[in-house]
């Protein structure tokens, strides 16, 4: 993975913000109170502005990722996104799956869910799972 595919995946999500917030806040509606939407899409806008950056590796704009998804919203969803990030980066992983085992682990030990507690430590496993048994995401 490299800084120009996670700017491009930035922009591709930044471009099609409205219908994810609404979908989103849609959802939580159900269960909560239907603000997840309005978080991601705090956090998609920071990471928008933050391309305005160089970054000289991954590792540094993950990292820098993470710091902006945290200062974007004080929610929790926000906070475990920031950490997972802050982790990826951190970890000097190469591949995916192993930025994402960073992620999973950090989350875990920090916020302590476990995999099964219908968090979205869930998604970030079967992305993982996925990606390691050769499949895609998308």
């Amino acid at each position: 993975m490299t800084t120009s595919e996670i700017a491009e995946a930035i922009r591709r999500i930044y471009a099609n913000l409205d219908p994810i917030r609404d979908e989103l806040n849609a959802a939580d509606r159900v269960m909560g109170d239907g603000d997840t939407g309005m978080t991601v899409a705090g956090v998609v806008t920071a990471w928008y502005a933050a391309l305005a950056n160089d970054y000289p590796d991954t590792s540094t704009m993950l990292q820098q990722l993470g710091k902006e998804t945290r200062r974007a919203t004080g929610s929790s969803l926000g906070s475990v996104i920031g950490i997972g990030l802050s982790a990826a980066g951190k970890s000097g992983a190469t591949s995916v799956v192993a930025m994402l085992d960073a992620a999973i682990a950090a989350i875990t030990e920090r916020s302590g869910a476990s995999p099964g507690d219908k968090t979205i430590l869930d998604s970030l496993v079967a992305t993982r799972d996925a990606l390691a048994s050769g499949g895609t995401c998308l």
